[in-house]
Order: C-alpha cells, then sequence, then structure tokens
C-alpha cells in the first residue's frame, strides 16, 4: 500500500509540472536580464566614447574648461548609475540561479511532507481494500470539472 501511495504521489509529482513552469519564467527573466545588461554594456561603451571626443574638443578649444567639467561629471554620474544597475542585474541573476537550483527540492520536500500526505489521501483515495491473499486494491474518485 505504501509503494502504491508513493508510486502515485510521484506521479502527482510530474503531472504537475511544476518544474517547467518556474523554469519557463526563470529564462523569461534571465532573458530581459541579459538584454538588459547588453544595454547597459553598449551605453558604457557610448560614454566611454563620448569623454574621449569631449577630451579631444577640450584640446582643440571646441569647449571650455567649465563645459568639460560638467560633460565629464554627468558622464561619471551616468556610469555609476548603469555599473550600480549592473550589480543589480547581477544580483537578480545569482538569486535566480540559487532558487533555479532548490526547485525540485523545495517542492519534494513539500510534496514529502506528512501534512501534505494525509491531504492526497483524503482528496484522491476514494477507499482501499485488502484482500485475504494480501493483495491491495486502491480506488481513486476523481472527478471532472465542469466549463462553462
Amino acid at each position: 500500500m505504501i509503494n502504491q501511495l508513493e508510486s502515485n504521489r510521484k506521479a502527482l509529482l510530474h503531472s504537475l509540472d511544476y518544474q517547467a513552469l518556474f523554469k519557463r519564467e526563470f529564462q523569461s527573466i534571465n532573458r530581459r536580464t541579459n538584454k538588459r545588461l547588453k544595454e547597459i554594456e553598449m551605453s558604457l561603451i557610448r560614454i566611454s566614447q563620448r569623454k574621449k571626443g569631449l577630451i579631444d574638443m577640450r584640446a582643440e578649444g571646441e569647449v571650455t574648461k567649465v563645459e568639460f567639467q560638467e560633460y565629464i561629471r554627468e558622464n561619471e554620474e551616468r556610469r555609476n548609475e548603469l555599473e550600480k544597475e549592473i550589480l543589480n542585474l547581477k544580483r537578480v541573476e545569482n538569486l535566480l540561479s540559487l532558487v533555479d537550483k532548490d526547485i525540485e527540492s523545495m517542492v519534494l520536500s513539500y510534496l514529502y511532507s506528512d501534512e501534505v500526505l494525509v491531504e492526497l489521501i483524503h482528496r484522491f483515495v476514494s477507499g482501499i481494500q485488502v484482500f485475504g491473499c494480501g493483495d491491495v486494491e486502491v480506488s481513486y474518485h476523481f472527478w471532472e470539472s465542469k466549463v462553462s
């Protein structure tokens, strides 16, 4: 009987397809994160190019010292903002990879808890018959949901 319940619980676990749902969501988040990281990298390259251009413009006298310092300060502020965003995105990636690795163990530990086992038995098993020869028959009550 316990083997039957164990196999039923495993079947339920596979039917939930929890891992695929979480993986799809994590992949979506990961794609958005990677896209944003590439955008930030391009912005950092443009800031570096802009700084080189400003240095050339200052050397040629096209911008004043005050204008040059203001442009450089603005570029550095923007660079700092982008680098902070990169750090935050990397933290998100790290957290996602940790959670992704732990999903299966979390769900399994939940499904193997005593409370869930009792609940599963009450919801899915309508009867258990033990015959004289030692055979066990488990009856399930499944219902069809009505679609409105």
